[in-house]
């Protein structure tokens, strides 16, 4: 009877390495291009806006934001993700205005809230936003 235990405990060892354990989340890069909309009182007051994530590692991310695919960089991204959680920070090229975004995220999609401040004063907020990937 232990031997049998034993080997059905192998097998299912087994079976979890060569198909991945399904209780630990699997590694989701976001770098790549991504539509971003912002919203405010239910409805969208940008359109969608470009954002670039140049690199996504060990849970820090960077890239930058395009008004539309034929501008240029109208400021920076950087941030942090955590399971499906994710957390950035968009800064005008100004360097005066910041926004703050709080959200969720999945391989296509990412929502959540977002805080804008003017000098590190409060502007407006929360205000919703989602990203579609390209």
């Amino acid at each position: 009877m232990k031997r049998l235990s034993l080997l059905v405990v192998l097998a299912v060892a087994v079976i979890i390495l060569l198909t991945g354990c399904p209780f630990i989340p699997k590694n989701i890069s976001l770098a790549g291009t991504w539509n971003l909309y912002i919203s405010v009182g239910g409805e969208v007051v940008t359109d969608a806006a470009i954002m670039e994530i140049t690199s996504h590692a060990n849970g820090q991310l960077a890239g930058f934001v395009k008004a539309n695919p034929g501008s240029g960089s109208i400021g920076s991204v950087a941030g942090t993700t955590s399971s499906d959680n994710i957390t950035f920070i968009f800064t005008h090229i100004s360097g005066e205005r910041t926004v703050h975004f709080t959200g969720k995220f999945s391989r296509n999609a990412m929502h959540g809230t977002a805080i804008a401040y003017d000098s590190g004063t409060y502007v407006s907020g929360p205000h919703n936003w989602t990203a579609q990937r390209q």
